[in-house]
């Protein structure tokens, strides 16, 4: 959303983005079918009833107590469309961007935050790869090390 946002020229007093683990490639394949199958879904709802059809995917987050243990599919499908909308646009975001990434989350692939990375239009942008293997990394271990960067990165381009 923050680089939907940067990329929209109405909110021209956005100064800088910073994006922690970005979902801009999922790690589980089976995503891409997520369209697919919601649009599946709308079809069968107008044409048939079927209680056989499944709405939500099972998910085991990192902290259950916060985080939903099912997604819709829907969901999934209307995030795959902000990414696609988002790649399109990454030419036209100049301002100043920090990539946080997890070298080994298990939700978004490392390599969709380095396709970000090349794509963007800003000449000012970095990438920094922290060696976690969780997607969470705001809390927890480590943690302070993120925030460490993400206010020396505020501090020198903000």
């Amino acid at each position: 959303m923050a680089l939907l946002a940067a990329s929209n020229i109405k909110y021209d007093n956005i100064k800088a983005v910073f994006l922690i683990n970005p979902a801009m490639r999922l790690r589980k394949r089976t995503a891409r079918f997520a369209p697919a199958v919601a649009l599946w879904h709308n079809l069968a709802d107008k044409l048939i009833k079927d209680e056989g059809r499944h709405y939500f995917v099972s998910n085991r987050p990192e902290n259950p107590h916060i985080n939903y243990v099912r997604n819709p599919i829907s969901g999934v499908r209307e995030l795959i469309e902000l990414i696609d909308v988002v790649s399109e646009r990454l030419s036209t975001i100049t301002m100043p961007v920090l990539i946080i990434q997890s070298s080994d989350d298990p939700v978004v692939h490392p390599e969709g935050s380095k396709r970000l990375h090349h794509k963007l239009g800003s000449s000012n942008k970095e990438l920094a790869i922290f060696p976690y293997d969780r997607h969470g990394i705001i809390r927890g271990e480590g943690s302070d090390l993120v925030f460490a960067r993400v206010l020396g990165f505020l501090d020198s381009k903000v």
